[in-house]
Parts: C-alpha cells; structure tokens; sequence
C-alpha cells in the first residue's frame, strides 16, 4: 500500500511503529481508542510484528475507511459483474450494471484502470455521460472504484474506464502538507499590474492562465480520456456561453447554459451519499458558474469523488455544494448532465489526478461582488454574486472576473455597440485602505477591436489578479462594489498633434501649449493650457508631453520599467491608487537625467561619484538607472476618453 497512506491513518506521536499498526488493526475493526494507551503498548511487545501486519493486510483486503468493503484491484477479474450508482435526474440515486471486461496495467505510471462495460437500457440509451465522473462501482456489495473514463466518442457500446479506490485513497495522505501546499502557490503575475496600471493595453490572452494557453486536448476513438466534467453556467448571455467554449476547450469540461441556485427551495437537507451528485461552485448569486460530479466514497466528513482531476489543481480551497440534476442530455457525440446547485455543503480541499477530496461542514472564502448599472434609458439594475476566492486559482480568477462582470453589463445594455462606460467603485481589502476603481471607458480605436466593457471589465480583473497573486501579502479581499453609469455614444478622442507659441524658453518663463485631437467619427477640438517651466534648470533641452496617460504610463514602462516591479505591498497598492485615468489630458515636462532607480523609489541628480557607487550595485536586481526624471506634471479633465500622446522637444536658454 502506497507509503503516503500509511502516513494519513498512522498517528504521528511518539512511539513504536508496530503499535501503530495495531492500532489501526483496531480502529478499522471498529474501536476507538486513546494516543497513549498504556495497554496497547504492552499487548504489542507480546504480538510478533509480522502477525500484526498480515492481519491489517487480510483486514484492508476487504475494509475501506469508514467499514464500507472494499475489493482489492488484485482480486477484480474479467466477467465480473456489478452495479454502479448516479443520479440521472433530480437528486435520486438509480443503479445501473456493468462487466469488468479487463484491468488495463499502468495504464500510467505505476496506475492501472479497470475496463468495464455499462448494463442498462438508460445507460444503453445515454452511453456514459459527462457529469458520472466518481459513480460509485461495487462487486458483491464491494467498492472497486469510480467511473471516470470513457473511450473515445460515437462509440457503440458504453464502455467506460474506473478508476480504482486504492488510487483515491491516497488523496487523503495530502491532507497533511494541504497548508505548505497553499503557502506555495502564490506567484505575482507582472502582466496583471502593467494592464491594471495602463502601463500594458488590455489582452484576453494575458489574462488567461498559463495552463489554458497551452496545446488543447483531442479526443479520438483511439483514446481514453477522462469524462468530460459538465461545467453549468446560470445567467450567462450566449456570446460569454461561446467564447467561454473556445477558452475552455480540450480542458476536459463541456461549457453548458443551466440553473442558478435553487433559492425559492427547501434545502436539500440529506447527507453527500456515494452516488449523489455535488458541485464545484466557482460562481454563485445572480449568476453562477459550477462544475458537477458525482460522489464515490463518504468517511465522516470527508468526501471523494471524480476519479480524475478537475484542473489537476492540487490542494485548494472552494465551495462544495449539493446539487439537482436537471436532466439527462443524450447525444451520439457526448451525453452530459444538466444541473443546478441547491446549497454550499462544504469545500473542496483536493484537486487530484485520482479525484477530488472535499470536507463537509467547511466554509470557503468567497469576494461578494455588487454591481449596479445606472442609464437614463432604463431603470436602474443590480447584481450580487460571489466569486470563490482560491490561493491555488489566483490565475483564474481574473478570467472569471472578466466573464462575469462582461456578461452582467451586456446582459443589461442588451447590446454591444459603441458606447462608454463611467466607473465609481472601490475594492475592500480587510486590514488595508480600499482601492479606488473611478475611470472612464470608451474602448480603444477601431483597429483594437477594445470595447468599453472589455476594457473596464480587463481593469478591474487586472487590479484584483495584481492584488491577490502578489509575493508580499496575502490581502483578504472583503467585497467589491461596482457603480457603473452607460453613456450611449463612444466618447473617444484622439490626440493628433500638440503646437507651442514658442521653441526658445528660459526657467520660469510660461509657455502656451495647445492640443489637437479628433472625436471617434467626430469633429476636431483644440484645447489651450499654459505650462510655467520650472526654476533652476541647467539643462539646455526638455521635452514636453501632452496626452493620455495611458499612452504616458506605457511610456514610462518603456523607458524605466523598473517602476512598475514593486517590492512591498505598499508600492503595489500605491500604483494601483495612482493609475491615471482615461478622462484627463496629461501634461508633462521632462530632462534627460543620470540617477537611479532603488527599490521602486526615485533617486534623481545624483553627482557622479555617488552614481558610480550606486551602479556599483546593480547586481542586487533593485537598482536601475533612470533615464530622464520628471519636472513637472499636471491634468485637465475632459469629457472623453483620451487616446495617444505626442512628444515635443523646447530649448532652454540660461536667464
């Protein structure tokens, strides 16, 4: 039996190993006993050690952990038949048969998978189903495991692979590094602070995780594959529903439209049974996003099921909750389960390539979101939902930011067209100051393909992503509010050109400055503002800047990129409170400069001996050199968006 077993049921107090053994020889067959029973210890030393371990040998040949029996993979033969149980449709459990048709040997590395083929005329009629992942399969009343694959598609018989309980017993070992296992995960994500900040544009491509970028998963007739797991999202508009598809695709879920979480209901209040069907609960309130399968083995409040992976997570921790099979979905290509959740059971604790592991009676972390929508065509709306908040899925949950504010705010402007979008919200961090969310949205330029929504939607995800997987803290995020405001027209403007009234400067003199932009199929505008050049400056050149900040910031990125690489909690939220915001034309007056950069603090004009020092240093990572160093900056608010920037060099003469 694998070591990682005997490390979960064995005590990890002092004392000899045999009596350990023996102690679980009693607890399996029934007793509850004491860590430091004075007779046990003495009934050990007068037991040779070899007795004792083929007793618990002949007694785990036929008992899992909880008493139910279990048959032994060494002991399942070609022929055999037996009965699974799932739940076709509502929350009743029904049985169906199968015959073991043979034991496939490491069919991966050092794991077998039983090949069986399902009895039934339903299941004849369905073929195996996504959503009867972890359908408990029993021989003589025995547990051999649960069904979790299936070969191929347009298959002609119902053939489907189990996965033996042995394997997801071992799910339990993990337990024990669980809380070393979640301190681990955290890793900053340097593209979620650069979209959140406006120092990188918005892509659905960065916000994705890794994992969903990589090669997709085929299925064939040829291969055995995992069931795909029924992955149901409730109050989702059929656009999210599609790109959701593409997004998802070979992850081994199927993207389907179902019910929320039955509110108007009496809870279900029975107990998680082998054969019930239970939910992953990634989303839940006025929208839902919830993954199904099925239970295979209950010991107290530990639960099992699956025998795959979900997203192959490792330890985590989401909502476990119960759910109610809609109906059953018969197709030649995949047949599926529909469902719906009817209450939070629970949380998951492991993401397995054997199964899932959850805990009954838990709660899990979940960011309660409000949004409200305000137009002057339309009473106002809100949405109330919560998103699980998961230390292993930090990577994900900017995604699921992103689909789930984008389809509440389509969802209630019953279009896409061009359009802008006014944001006064905030985040609420437990222990920290909330983080301001005010800007203003009109998408990017044709040839982007950016609309207001994505754009909002991006930033807002970006900001949580920066928070959530950064390296310093570990910030509870206690809710975020939402106040957004549609205009219905796409205020868009795009800076063209800026002018001067003169070349030739000197410190103190003011200079008028007037900026040419263009409204998005509109007309030309021209804004004047007079800048004073600062006093003091021995330079004989300065650069003057009027634009977005955005088009500024990403400047910024380019030329001191060190800025945006913060390290301490304090600088990341303090870029996240600075980002400029779309609506205000930006004024800037730089110089070439010899300092540097520390730590993400400026350290501008330094003489040349204390720089040579400085760059002394560099090979510590917190040190780079700055560029040109800033002056002088001010704003105008304007009634746009601001799109592009320009640049223009102004001489200065000694006064």
């Amino acid at each position: 039996m694998d070591n990682r077993f005997w490390q979960y049921v064995m005590p990890t107090a002092g004392g000899h190993p045999g009596f350990f053994h023996l102690r679980l020889l009693l607890l399996c067959s029934g007793f509850r006993l004491r860590g430091n029973d004075f007779f046990l210890k003495t009934f050990f030393i007068m037991i040779p050690k070899k007795m004792i371990l083929l007793s618990i040998l002949v007694l785990f040949a036929n008992t899992g952990f909880a008493g139910e029996e279990i048959m032994p993979l060494n002991q399942i033969k070609p022929g055999m038949r037996g009965i699974g149980k799932t739940v076709f449709v509502g929350t009743e459990i029904e049985e169906f048969e199968f015959e073991v048709l043979e034991i496939i040997p490491n069919f991966r590395a050092k794991r077998d998978l039983i090949l069986t083929r399902l009895i039934g005329e339903k299941i004849e009629y369905t073929g195996v189903v996504a959503g009867m992942s972890g359908s408990p399969m029993y021989i003589d009343g025995k547990l051999i495991g649960a069904l979790s694959y299936s070969m191929g598609i347009f298959m002609k018989e119902p053939i489907a692979g189990v996965t033996p309980i042995e394997q997801m017993f071992e799910i339990l070992a993990w337990e024990k590094v669980r809380p070393e296992e979640l301190a681990a995960v955290r890793g900053f994500n340097e593209s979620y602070l650069a979209m959140a900040v406006g120092a990188q544009e918005f892509s659905l491509e960065d916000i994705l995780p890794l994992e969903f970028r990589r090669a997709k998963r085929k299925t064939s007739l040829a291969r055995i594959n995992p069931l795909d797991t029924p992955l149901i999202f409730s109050g989702f508009e059929n656009s999210v529903l599609e790109f959701c598809s593409t997004v998802f695709d070979g992850m081994g879920v199927q993207v389907l439209s179902g019910g929320g979480t039955f509110t108007n209901e009496k809870p279900d209040l029975g107990p998680l049974e082998p054969g019930s069907a239970y939910s992953i609960v990634i989303v839940d309130g006025d929208m839902g996003l919830q993954a199904t399968g099925t239970v295979t083995y209950v010991d107290g409040n530990k639960v099992l099921g699956m025998g795959h992976s979900f997203l192959n997570s490792g330890a985590l921790e989401l909502p476990m909750g119960k759910a109610k099979i809609l109906t059953t979905l018969s197709s030649l290509m995949f047949s599926t389960k529909m469902s719906a959740l009817t209450e939070i059971a629970g949380t998951i604790h492991q993401d397995r390539t054997t199964g899932i592991m959850g805990v009954t009676g838990e709660s899990a972390k979940m960011i309660p979101i409000r949004l409200r929508f305000r137009s002057k065509f339309q009473d106002d709306k809100e949405f109330n939902f919560r998103i699980a908040e998961d230390r292993r899925l930090y990577s994900l949950t900017p995604f699921i930011f992103t689909i789930v504010l984008t389809n509440a705010l389509e969802s209630v402007r019953l279009s896409q067209g061009n359009q802008t979008l006014k944001l006064e919200g905030k985040i609420n961090l437990k222990g920290y100051e909330s983080i301001p969310l005010q800007n203003y949205y009109a998408g990017g330029r044709p040839s982007t393909f950016i609309t207001d929504t994505i754009e909002a939607t991006g930033e807002i995800s970006a900001t949580v992503g920066a928070l959530l997987s950064n390296n310093f803290e570990a910030p509870e995020i206690e809710s975020v509010e939402l106040n957004f405001e549609a205009l219905h027209q796409k205020n868009l403007a795009i800076v063209e050109k800026i002018e001067v009234d003169r070349m030739v400067v000197k410190p103190g003199d003011e200079i008028k400055l007037s900026v040419y932009f263009r409204e998005y199929q509109g007309e030309e505008h021209k804004i004047d503002h007079v800048l004073k050049i600062p006093e003091g400056i021995r330079e004989r050149r300065i650069s003057i800047y009027a634009g977005s900040g955005g088009t500024l910031t990403r400047q910024e990125a380019r030329t001191s990129p060190q800025k945006f690489r913060p390290k301490s909690f304090q600088q990341l939220t303090k870029l996240l409170k600075e980002r400029r915001k779309n609506n205000y034309l930006f004024f800037q007056i730089r110089l070439r400069d010899k300092g540097v950069l520390v730590a993400g603090e400026e350290l501008p004009a330094l003489p040349p001996s204390i720089l040579a020092v400085m760059n002394a240093q560099k090979s510590s990572g917190n040190l780079s050199n700055l560029r040109n160093r800033v002056l002088f900056e001010t704003s105008v608010e304007v009634n746009y968006s601001v799109s592009g920037g320009k640049t223009i060099l102004i001489s200065v003469e000694p006064r």
